[in-house]
């Protein structure tokens, strides 16, 4: 009877709903966690391609466009600003040491990949697509920037 009583008054005082509603959010979090485990590997593999073509474009534009526009400023005779200069030598790098960043890509894009799968898994897929996005929108950023000094240089000529 005492038995009966006590089983009564722990189910009236919600004991068992608070057990189903912690194993309820425990099953859901294990849910998340094993939706989290299941896309980081794809979403890392999909950030470092991202990243790698955007290097390459970043590459590309430093190796191929960046000196014709340098060979326009000199041509111009007028005071280059700080931005293009700073561009003009980045370029410089690229085309005189473009042979050092054939070891260094590979394991820049190795680095990458496990960068984002462990912020894919530790802190969340959001936060990976953030850390995918800003890093590729800097790589285009600096693009822009060198692309809108020169273009202002030739208006204003």
């Amino acid at each position: 009877m005492l038995k009966h009583n006590l089983r009564t008054s722990f189910t009236d005082s919600g004991v068992d709903a608070m057990a189903a509603t912690l194993l309820s959010d425990s099953s859901e979090i294990e849910l998340h966690q094993s939706m989290r485990d299941q896309w980081a590997t794809p979403l890392a593999a999909t950030i470092a391609v991202v990243h790698l073509l955007s290097g390459l474009l970043l590459v590309g534009w430093f190796y191929f466009l960046v000196p014709r526009f340098k060979h326009d400023f000199n041509d111009f005779g007028v005071e280059i600003p700080a931005l293009a200069i700073s561009i003009i030598r980045m370029s410089d790098l690229v085309v005189n040491y473009w042979y050092l960043l054939m070891p260094v890509t590979p394991v820049a894009l190795i680095l990458d990949f496990f960068v984002a799968r462990w912020i894919a898994k530790q802190i969340g897929l959001r936060v990976a697509i953030a850390y995918g996005v800003s890093i590729s929108l800097l790589f285009f950023a600096n693009v822009a920037v060198s692309n809108t000094s020169s273009v202002r240089r030739r208006l204003a000529s």
